[in-house]
């Protein structure tokens, strides 16, 4: 019924069409194809039937169809219709959506093997169906097959085509080829993206998605999105122009998953329809304990626990989340989510004071968590400060409180035999606050909804092979955006099983859990990614397929260990907790390294020129799945939204021409000295090229000072380390002596302090660096004196390794560390 695709000898013919099509309006070679005028009968059967696939469709099957209004003022224009292709069937599905008067093109021997085949043949229903639908075969090892194409745009009859010409093999958008940006671009045709979700859960269509489950009656929508045109600037021509105009459309069909995506939808309904469509027995969510949860017994437990917390607390109420990565973490954040509460996720390893202040900022009366997670991270101190703001209930006790009705409800909820609760919550309201990491200042509470996590979780899926049969290790910490939306919630929603672990430092038993479980998919940081690869063993990440790396710069030694000792690429990726999380990353098919990727769909870019940084600019995003908005310690509970949408990265970038991002670093991590912009990334570059102590670590903070201007300090764990060492590197590098520290400023200390994502804690180093000054002034003690207290104070070993979910040191698969459980996982 539709553009079907091609087998693959003639796709190549078709690649070779769409690269030989010229550019200039062509000689004709033949007429031009006819707009053959339907008879009344044929009118009235094809509205009948029309009307029937869009009564079974939408009634019967339960099909969503939306943005029919989109094609209103499209008639006698120019118009090039494009759409996803998951299946066979999904012109039946688009028929039903689209004008009665689109022409469907098709290869011409798929479409004399359809009309030839003994169903069609001898079934009499079946050839009145098809002889109701417009096609139009195409022979598409010649270039006429386009020419015809643009000539029946250019005469006012729609055209429907799958940019794709395949069907997909992920689920996710595969190579768009260029004979359908040639069309549009010659006729200049209104571009109608459709987007089609669901329809690859059907038992028949002939999908080659092996590995998606069947469902006779599968969660569909038919989206129309508003209509677009390529805007190709004049004075290209030839191949730069089709490249020109190949990229853009390869751009809107990208955008297609995101635009999709409904705003009145949130995070418990797309969990829902991942569990119709995957079904109520498969296994999404897994830990060290036990066995993993399938979308029945997490749907079932959260309605179950949910209900119980919802009586704890009030509707739209932010609520505190301190849990570990676990199953009962998952079941509890969603048991919020199916009662319209907003969790709001607290790093255990915070400062007690910094504790306090995120209870003020996000105005929190209530605290979940687990007696059994307290006693393990020895969080005593700090639950005792909280239960002295907020109330205290633990996971233990809500247990023995659910009783028969209870459970008997929640099973009626998960199934949806008992309608939604009405507290729930709507797409555009909060659905959770992450904490930024207070690395550079005090932590923000960054209010994230429905909306962005399912706009982002499109985005990523949009542009990343991943599927059902991936298997997504997470060790990230749920308190961070990386973790929380790249670790839990896109894989529960795209059926792609998690393996939940509490403790991101455990770098001897983390590569033995990734071989044991299979694990296909890994993220960290390069701290953490570096930490893994010295502990594993050749064969320990031989299941991998996919890794990335966010949130710190990945170093080239961490890059090469990958690819050289486990044969896996490390995708490196930029994000951060205000776009929900990912902004741009690499992908298998679009990987630049040095880079951070291009910008994923949806999003928009915005660069501001630096002063004295020629090439640099400070980024803006703007997109679906950037936050509501801040919540400030100095405002506590009012939410304060980007400035017309807009957010400012606060990072420098450069971009290529072909799009791929590069971070040069962040706005504040610049000094301004001798009247030039010194990059103390930079700085810590050198440290590191120049230290001779194995595995040193380095970090640079700013200091300003009003008298004397900006300087920059060092602090380093290689004893040796001096700033002739920094000069000769410099030098033999090529880079600039300008703004190195001097000796004095060159503070030696144990160990870097980290935060829980395992990036540099510079706030503490400036804390540091201030005690120490204070201590020099009292002791009379000359500048850059290391003193052993403040050599004990830049000791985070003692905290981390005490990691509130650390496992036992000799956790193996076979041993499994313990995690708190909550009532029904």
């Amino acid at each position: 019924m539709a553009f079907v695709s091609a087998p693959k000898n003639s796709m190549r013919k078709i690649i070779t069409m769409a690269d030989q099509a010229p550019v200039a309006e062509p000689q004709e070679e033949e007429a031009a194809p006819a707009v053959v005028k339907k008879s009344w009968w044929n009118k009235v059967s094809t509205q009948a039937l029309h009307t029937f696939l869009r009564f079974t469709f939408k009634h019967i099957l339960g099909t969503r169809f939306s943005g029919a209004e989109n094609f209103k003022g499209l008639d006698g224009k120019p118009t090039l219709i494009i759409a996803n292709h998951v299946s066979f069937v999904d012109g039946f599905f688009l028929g039903a959506a689209l004008p009665l008067d689109a022409a469907f093109a098709i290869d011409r021997t798929i479409y004399n093997k359809m009309m030839n085949h003994p169903f069609v043949k001898y079934n009499p229903l079946a050839k009145f169906v098809l002889n109701r639908i417009d096609f139009h075969p195409m022979d598409t090892t010649r270039p006429q097959a386009i020419r015809d194409l643009t000539r029946l745009a250019k005469a006012g009859k729609p055209v429907m085509i799958f940019p794709e010409g395949r069907l997909t093999t992920t689920g996710t958008l595969m190579q768009i080829f260029g004979g359908s940006a040639v069309v549009a671009d010659k006729s200049d045709a209104n571009i109608v993206p459709v987007y089609t979700d669901g329809l690859n859960f059907l038992p028949f269509g002939a999908t080659r998605l092996k590995n998606y489950p069947k469902r006779l009656i599968p969660k569909m929508t038919v989206t129309v999105l508003p209509p677009v045109k390529l805007k190709v600037p004049d004075g290209l021509s030839g191949k730069q122009r089709r490249k020109e105009a190949d990229a853009q459309l390869e751009k809107i069909v990208q955008e297609m998953p995101v635009g999709a995506v409904n705003k009145n939808r949130t995070l418990i309904d797309a969990l829902h329809d991942a569990a119709h469509n995957f079904g109520y027995n498969y296994d999404i969510v897994d830990d060290a304990e036990g066995e993993p949860l399938k979308y029945g017994k997490l749907l079932i437990g959260a309605y179950a626990l949910g209900g119980k917390l919802a009586k704890e607390t009030s509707k739209g109420e932010n609520v505190g989340f301190l849990l570990p990565n676990s199953k009962g973490a998952a079941v509890t954040f969603w048991g919020l989510q199916a009662y319209g509460r907003v969790p709001t996720m607290l790093n255990a390893k915070a400062e007690k004071s910094d504790m306090l202040s995120f209870t003020q900022t996000a105005t929190l009366k209530t605290v979940v968590t687990s007696r059994r997670f307290v006693q393990m991270a020895k969080l005593e101190e700090k639950i005792k400060a909280l239960s002295e703001k907020t109330k205290i209930v633990y996971l233990e006790d809500i247990k023995p409180k659910i009783g028969l009705f209870a459970k008997v409800r929640a099973l009626l909820h998960a199934h949806d035999w008992l309608p939604r609760p009405k507290d729930a919550a709507k797409g555009g309201d909060p659905a959770c606050i992450i904490f930024t990491s207070g690395s550079e200042g005090p932590p923000k509470g960054v209010v994230l909804s429905s909306t962005n996590l399912l706009s982002n979780a499109a985005q990523v899926h949009a542009v990343t092979p991943l599927t059902p049969s991936d298997k997504v290790f997470n060790c990230m910490p749920i308190f961070h955006s990386f973790g929380l939306a790249g670790g839990m919630i896109m894989p529960a929603l795209k059926g792609i099983r998690s393996f939940q672990y509490p403790n991101p430092l455990d770098g001897k038993n983390i590569p033995k859990l990734v071989y044991f479980y299979d694990t296909t998919v890994m993220f960290g940081t390069d701290t953490f990614l570096n930490l893994y690869a010295r502990n594993a063993t050749d064969k320990d990440f031989s299941s991998l397929r996919m890794v990335f790396a966010g949130a710190e710069r990945l170093q080239d030694s961490t890059y090469d260990m990958y690819v050289d000792r486990f044969g896996v690429r490390v995708n490196n990726a930029y994000g951060l907790s205000e776009a929900a999380p990912a902004v741009a990353m690499n992908v298998p098919g679009a990987h630049r390294r040095g880079t951070v990727g291009k910008p994923l769909p949806g999003i928009e870019i915005k660069l501001e020129p630096v002063p004295d940084m020629a090439g640099s600019f400070q980024l803006f995003i703007k997109g679906p799945n950037v936050m509501l908005g801040y919540l400030k310690h100095d405002n506590p509970g009012v939410l304060q939204p980007p400035s017309n949408g807009w957010h400012d990265t606060g990072d420098i970038v450069k971009v290529s021409p072909d799009g791929y991002m590069t971070l040069t670093g962040r706005a504040k991590r610049f000094a301004k000295i001798g009247g030039e912009m010194v990059n103390l990334d930079m700085v810590e570059a050198l440290a590191n090229a120049a230290s001779l102590k194995k595995d040193a670590a380095n970090a640079t903070v700013l200091v300003q000072d009003p008298a004397d201007g900006d300087r920059i300090v060092l602090f380093t764990t290689d004893p040796g380390l001096k700033r002739e060492a920094l000069t000769k590197t410099a030098q033999e590098t090529g880079k600039s002596v300008l703004g190195l520290p001097k000796n004095p400023d060159i503070h030696h200390i144990a160990e870097l302090p980290k935060l829980p994502t395992g990036k540099t804690d510079y706030t503490r180093l400036k804390k540091m660096l201030a005690e120490m000054k204070a201590s020099a002034n009292d002791n009379a003690k000359p500048a850059g004196a290391t003193t052993a207290a403040f050599t004990d104070a830049a000791k985070p070993g003692d905290a981390v390794n005490d990691n509130p979910a650390a496992p036992q040191p000799d956790a193996t698969p076979d041993k499994k560390p313990p995690v708190p459980k909550a009532p029904g996982a």
